[in-house]
C-alpha cells in the first residue's frame, strides 16, 4: 500500500474518531458499562455528567458555528477577479455519486454554489481554461465519480463542458492539487480557486504546497460575517456545526504535521511594499 492511500484511509479514520457524535456514543457506552459495575459506580457517574454535560455545552451553544465561521471569513468574498486570470478550478463535493447512480438522475448537496459559481465565473471569463477536481473520494462505492456527475449537472443546465477537464482520478483535496497541477502545468499563472468557504484555508494550502498560483473565491456560507452569530438556544440542540469545524480544522493540523501546507492556517498573501 502506498503512502497517498495510507494518507488517505487515515484522514477517514480521524474524521471518524474525532466526530463529536462518535465521541458521544462511546462516552455514554462506557458510562452506562460503569455504571452497572459496582466498584467502578462513582466513575460512572462522573463520566455521564461529564458527557451529557458536554454535549450541552457543545450541542447547544454556538462553539461550532464560532469555529466554522473562523474559517470560512479567513479569505475575503469575491464576486469577481478584475486582474487577468490564466484559469478556474472548481472542487467536487456538491454530489452525490451513489444517490444518483440509483435514482437515475442527479442528487446535488447542500454546497451546490461551488458548481453554479463555476459557471457564472467561466462566463465572465471566456478566455479562462476550466478545470473540475473530484474523483471519488469514498473508500468503497467507488462508482461513479464525481467528476462524472458533475459533468452530466452542468450539460442538464446547459453549459458547454467540451472547455472543461474533469480530474476524476483523486480521492481528496491534496491528491487533486497535485494531480491537476501535473496535468495543466499552470506555472506562476493565478488560477482561481472555488470551494466551500470553510474549506477553503486548508485547500489554498494544499494547492499552493503543490506549486500553484491561486486566488481564493470561496463560497457556500453557513455563518455571518464578522463572527455576528445568530444564536437562539433549542433543544435538544446539535452536533453538526461542531462535527463540520473540527473535521476542517483537525485537516489543517494533519496536514500542516505532515508538511503538505507552509502554515497551520493558511490565509491571503501580504504584499508588502518595498519603498
Amino acid at each position: 500500500m502506498d503512502g497517498a492511500t495510507l494518507s488517505f484511509l487515515a484522514a477517514k479514520l480521524l474524521g471518524f474518531l474525532l466526530n463529536p457524535y462518535s465521541l458521544f456514543i462511546a462516552g455514554l457506552g462506557l458510562s452506562f458499562i460503569l455504571l452497572m459495575t459496582t466498584r467502578k459506580l462513582r466513575a460512572g457517574r462522573y463520566l455521564l455528567t461529564l458527557v451529557l454535560g458536554c454535549y450541552v455545552v457543545f450541542g447547544m451553544f454556538p462553539i461550532g458555528t464560532w469555529a466554522i465561521n473562523q474559517l470560512e471569513d479567513r479569505f475575503p468574498m469575491a464576486k469577481d477577479h478584475p486582474a487577468p486570470i490564466a484559469g478556474i478550478l472548481v472542487l467536487g463535493g456538491s454530489v452525490s455519486t451513489v444517490m444518483t447512480r440509483e435514482r437515475g438522475q442527479v442528487s446535488v448537496g447542500g454546497n451546490i454554489e461551488r458548481l453554479t459559481e463555476f459557471v457564472r465565473l467561466s462566463q465572465r471569463h471566456p478566455e479562462a481554461k476550466l478545470a473540475y477536481i473530484g474523483g471519488q473520494g469514498r473508500v468503497f462505492d467507488r462508482k461513479p465519480t464525481e467528476a462524472e456527475v458533475s459533468k452530466r449537472f452542468l450539460d442538464e443546465i446547459g453549459m458547454d463542458t467540451s472547455t472543461v477537464w474533469f480530474e476524476d482520478k483523486s480521492r481528496n483535496t491534496e491528491e487533486g492539487a497535485y494531480v491537476s497541477y501535473a496535468h495543466l502545468q499552470p506555472g506562476d499563472a493565478p488560477w482561481v480557486l472555488i470551494t466551500s468557504a470553510s474549506h477553503m484555508p486548508r485547500a489554498v494550502g494544499l494547492f499552493r504546497k503543490a506549486g500553484w498560483s491561486i486566488m481564493a473565491h470561496p463560497v457556500d456560507y453557513g455563518t455571518l460575517p464578522g463572527g455576528h452569530i445568530s444564536w437562539t438556544p433549542k433543544w435538544p440542540g446539535s452536533l453538526g456545526p461542531l462535527n463540520a469545524a473540527i473535521y476542517e480544522w483537525a485537516g489543517l493540523v494533519f496536514a500542516w504535521t505532515r508538511g503538505k501546507i507552509d502554515d497551520v492556517f493558511p490565509g491571503p498573501i501580504t504584499v508588502t511594499s518595498t519603498n
